[in-house]
């Protein structure tokens, strides 16, 4: 899913896709499955603040690479992208960032049978 999310005065595209959490692993070392399995996401707001920049950094790093085999994950670049934005910027837009992320997991599509409705042989 691609989407252009505002930050601050900038749009940034964004790509979510079921490369998103290894690519983010392969950044920053943390299981992003791991935290998202959790229903509540736990930590200060300096912790999430952290999570979003680096969410919306691996999601933007894969919307603008040709070669999804070529998402230049480096610090430098991680930094780079924060130094786009005003402080609270990120933050700020964290809620459109967390969607985005979370849209990948959502599906539209309805169960055939209705589980009250099976029967046993």
């Amino acid at each position: 899913m691609i989407e252009t999310i505002t930050i601050g005065n900038k749009s940034v595209e964004m790509r979510a896709d079921g490369a998103t959490p290894f690519l983010f692993k392969q950044a920053f070392q943390k299981d992003l499955l791991k935290i998202f399995s959790d229903t509540n996401i736990s930590g200060d707001a300096a912790e999430i603040s952290e999570l979003v920049a680096e969410l919306g950094f691996v999601m933007a790093q894969q919307a603008s690479s040709p070669d999804p085999l070529q998402v230049n994950l480096s610090k430098g670049e991680f930094m780079r992208f924060l130094m786009q934005f005003e402080p609270l910027d990120i933050a700020n837009a964290g809620e459109d960032i967390i969607n985005l992320y979370i849209g990948t997991f959502q599906t539209d599509s309805v169960a055939k049978k209705k589980t009250d409705q099976l029967t046993e042989s």
